[in-house]
């Protein structure tokens, strides 16, 4: 029953780890810029102007915190 709710957090998690990999290697998608003004202004309080970066690090981070909270209340 676990899996039916925490493999879609492992396939976006494996694909934001992808995502981070490419901006380490110094390859990120440069076109991207969120769109909506509440985005703008909460990524708007990271110190570094990469929002990009920050979108991929937050969402690993919040993948990892779902699957762990997954793991834990499914026994």
């Amino acid at each position: 029953m676990r899996s039916l709710y925490i493999t879609p957090l492992n396939v976006v998690q494996v694909e934001n780890l992808k995502l981070l990999r490419e901006i380490e290697d110094g390859n990120p998608r440069p076109d991207w810029v969120p769109t909506w003004d509440w985005a703008k202004e909460m990524l708007g309080r990271y110190e570094s102007n990469d929002l990009y970066h920050a979108v991929v690090s937050d969402t690993l981070i919040i993948t990892m915190k779902g699957i762990a909270a997954g793991m834990q209340n499914t026994g």
